[in-house]
């Protein structure tokens, strides 16, 4: 019984041994080699895609995407040194201060709903209104009722802690995001450019992702992911229309969150 048992384990060991031989590294992060077995994308997502591509066109569909899902494996490890390198991790206190953000922003955004809700019934009020008027103002305060619905408070205990999972969670990837900029223009400087949200230090994020690469941090192992950032590649070629001196220091003096309220709450 001892010998099968043994037996038993020498084969699985085998077997797992040959498994791995048959699935070579794709890329090594950080000298830690990664698998395409480590890149699982949304079964749901590839469930659509495969039934609506053909066989060429969904292996190369999942190829794309793997690439893309390595890609940003690779840079969120990265980032996530950078900072702590840089000493500028976001804090828990980062993190309130732009969730007080979105309160107040969400506050400010209701106050503006019942002014217009109170104007609308007024005009509503008006004797001889025409038609049109009084259906276009319907319509309106219908869409406020419908925005004041899905921004109603949680009724129950789990969605009042779901909401605040959900802030948690985008107030973390927002102010990682700022504070990664901050950190790329503070160490590589150059131009910056306008973009929806917020600056971009485009030459420092150009300088970042080539030191990437001449450091050693990543190492294409399989010739398929050797064009890995593709798309970040081909933004960089873009046209872009960059920052002056006065508005960079001021975005990346401070958060542009915490002095919102002197322009409004809202992203420059």
């Amino acid at each position: 019984m001892k010998y099968l048992s043994t037996l038993l384990t020498a084969v699985l060991m085998l077997s797992g041994t040959m498994a791995a031989a048959e699935e070579p590294p794709i890329v090594e992060i950080y000298g830690e080699k990664v698998y395409v077995r480590d890149l699982p994308l949304p079964p749901k997502m590839v469930a659509t895609s495969k039934s609506t591509m053909s066989s060429k066109e969904f292996a190369q569909w999942k190829q794309d995407a793997l690439r893309q899902t390595l890609a940003y494996e690779v840079m969120d490890d990265a980032r996530k040194r950078f900072l702590k390198e840089m000493k500028m991790e976001p804090t828990q206190q980062d993190i309130d201060g732009y969730i007080a953000f979105l309160h107040r922003a969400r506050q400010a955004d209701r106050k503006q709903r019942a002014e217009a809700r109170e104007k609308l019934q007024q005009e509503l009020q008006q004797p001889g209104l025409d038609e049109e008027t009084r259906a276009a103002a319907k319509k309106k305060l219908s869409v406020l009722d419908e925005m004041d619905k899905y921004d109603a408070p949680p009724a129950t205990a789990e969605a009042r802690k779901e909401q605040q999972e959900s802030e948690q969670t985008v107030a973390a990837m927002t102010v990682s995001g700022w504070k990664f900029n901050q950190a790329l223009y503070r160490k590589y400087g150059g131009r910056v450019v306008f973009q929806q949200a917020g600056l971009e230090p485009i030459d420092a994020h150009k300088a970042f992702m080539q030191e990437l690469e001449t450091s050693g941090a990543y190492k294409i192992l399989d010739p398929a992911y050797q064009d890995l950032f593709k798309e970040t590649n081909e933004y960089f070629d873009k046209k872009f229309q960059y920052a002056d001196q006065a508005a960079i220091d001021k975005y990346f003096d401070s958060p542009w969150w915490l002095h919102a309220a002197e322009n409004g709450p809202k992203n420059p």
